[in-house]
């Protein structure tokens, strides 16, 4: 989820908009203070980040925001992340 967007659900969708940023270059990526919960099978992060971002056109971006994202655990031990959010601060 981003911030006023629909939800983006599903393997096809998720891969659609991550192509979107295939030509954008992260030069530094930091995250602060992450905390992490595990409960049983499910886990939580929640954190703020900031990017320092090169567009496709050559511009330089600062961009910081809140990250959210909750895991659950497989019956198989795999860990998938059930949703994740960013909020721009």
């Amino acid at each position: 989820m981003n911030a006023g967007q629909a939800p983006i659900r599903g393997p096809a969708m998720i891969n659609a908009f991550l192509a979107g940023f295939s030509d954008y270059q992260v030069l530094a990526y930091t995250t602060e203070p992450p905390a992490t919960r595990v409960s049983g099978d499910y886990a939580s992060l929640q954190s703020i980040y900031h990017e320092r971002v090169r567009t496709p056109d050559g511009r330089l971006l600062e961009v910081s925001g809140h990250l959210e994202a909750l895991w659950r655990r497989s019956t198989h031990g795999r860990w998938y992340v059930t949703r994740m959010a960013t909020t721009p601060l």
